[in-house]
């Protein structure tokens, strides 16, 4: 079972968090909550009210952000 876990390509917030620490589970609900404004909407996913982090999609996100500023 936990194997699984660890293949997922779906996070939870705290998840994402103990394994990427470069951010805080704050910053991250920050991104999570302005989504819509910020980009990162298509780094989550809903189910119920329970929010998933897509780190592919996250990191992908950072990158194409990156490279628009430089």
């Amino acid at each position: 079972m936990q194997q699984q876990v660890q293949d997922s390509p779906l996070l939870t917030v705290k998840q994402f968090c103990e394994r990427y620490p470069f951010i805080s589970q704050g910053g991250l609900r920050w991104k999570i909550f302005n989504c819509q404004e910020n980009g990162f909407q298509d780094a989550f996913s809903w189910i119920g009210k329970r929010v998933y982090v897509k780190p592919e999609a996250f990191f992908r996100i950072v990158e194409d952000q990156n490279g628009r500023r430089n």
